[in-house]
């Protein structure tokens, strides 16, 4: 049994994460995007990945969880620990 921090990945996983990522690059023709695809703890991994390239900003939505919580627990960690702008979208429920 893998340790509750060890990030354990198979191969279809991480091709089907990569497809997903990039499909969402596409939804944005009219910006540069790259697509980069990392394992880790979500908040770690997107500030140092962030701090480590050339990104102006970092663009977060809200948590899939409901209306009663704004920010999940990846943007909170975000917002608290980019050193640079950090834009967060909240949709309307």
């Amino acid at each position: 049994m893998p340790d509750h921090d060890e990030i354990v990945t198979d191969p279809q996983t991480a091709e089907e994460a990569r497809l997903l990522v990039e499909s969402f690059a596409k939804m944005l023709p009219a910006f540069k995007t790259e697509t980069a695809l990392r394992f880790g703890k979500p908040g770690p991994e997107i500030v140092n990945f962030a701090k480590d390239g050339t990104f102006d900003s970092i663009l977060m939505t809200r948590s899939s969880r409901g209306s009663t919580q704004k920010l999940g627990s990846v943007s909170t960690y975000v917002v608290h620990n980019a050193s640079f702008i950090t834009t967060t979208v909240l949709r309307e429920t």
